[in-house]
């Protein structure tokens, strides 16, 4: 595998013509790879964000509805765990909830991954047929200590995680959606 600074520098309009770096056929590739690697790192945190923003907005029709004390907590990890209780309620006052806590419960084994691509390090890697991979460093704090983690992940592989990550957002926006419509007086 190598590595490449993803910055190319092509030069400036004052520079002097010899110091010019022309760009190679691998430049072109790691700056193709380095477009691919951030767009779908964008399109999986996109997919993050739309479905806790349905949490967050469930939580508030809730709130809305039935008056209820809900605490709308800052991170949005504590937001899924309280959803998961009011649904709970919920269900003990009539309303079909199974399917949303199910479809709540598959987006929270994705929660490891919407923490990884917010928060890490990425280094673009291409192997000798120019296809790319993604290493991953991280630093999490458990328990007052740092703990560093190291990933590599294959172009396919990310695209089996965004694909996963797409499914179970679509299926947590589409059940959460359907209860806000139960809300409704």
């Amino acid at each position: 595998m190598w590595t490449r600074n993803w910055r190319l520098e092509f030069g400036t309009m004052n520079a002097p013509a010899g110091n010019i770096a022309i760009p190679t056929d691998w430049d072109l590739r790691f700056a193709q790879s380095w477009q691919d690697i951030a767009a779908w790192r964008g399109r999986c945190l996109e997919h993050c964000s739309r479905a806790e923003h349905a949490i967050t907005e469930t939580l508030i029709a809730v709130r809305d509805h039935d008056r209820a004390i809900i605490t709308l907590h800052p991170l949005a990890g504590q937001r899924a765990n309280h959803l998961a209780s009011v649904l709970l309620a919920l269900s003990n006052k009539g309303i079909t909830t199974e399917n949303a806590l199910e479809a709540l419960n598959d987006w929270r084994g994705h929660e490891g991954i919407r923490a990884t691509l917010a928060h890490a390090i990425f280094t673009g890697l291409l192997d000798r047929h120019g296809n790319w991979f993604v290493q991953i460093e991280q630093i999490d704090v458990r328990a007052k200590q740092e703990v560093r983690q190291w990933h590599s992940i294959s172009h396919k592989a990310a695209n089996k995680i965004e694909e996963s990550l797409k499914h179970a957002s679509k299926q947590l926006l589409s059940k959460l959606t359907k209860i806000r419509g139960n809300l409704v007086p």
